[in-house]
């Protein structure tokens, strides 16, 4: 069972995700970074670890390539990784989740 890192955002980070309106973002270094007041909420914490099993399975180009690829082109909503990501961060069994702990320590 892989035990993401979850960091509280901060600085730069958080400036980042209330601009863009995001509560969470998955780092190049494999940490997601995740606004204090959610750092409890599962379903945000499905989401980014679905994140990670994408990486997992892609390797880091092509999943890298393919977040901004959707970003770009079809937009944040429309994006196929992000499509994804919302299936698994409203079902627990979803099975990008099945060799994460999403839970919180």
């Amino acid at each position: 069972m892989i035990t993401p890192t979850f960091k509280p955002a901060r600085g730069l980070i958080r400036w980042i995700l209330d601009r863009g309106g995001f509560a969470a973002i998955v780092m190049p270094n494999r940490t997601v970074y995740i606004c204090e007041e959610y750092l409890n909420h599962y379903a945000i914490r499905r989401h980014e670890c679905s994140h990670l099993a994408q990486w997992d399975k892609l390797g880091t180009f092509r999943f890298w390539f393919l977040i901004i690829y959707g970003f770009l082109v079809d937009g944040y909503n429309q994006s196929p990784l992000e499509i994804e990501a919302r299936q698994a961060e409203t079902n627990p069994s979803h099975p990008l989740l099945t060799n994460y702990n999403w839970r919180p320590t």
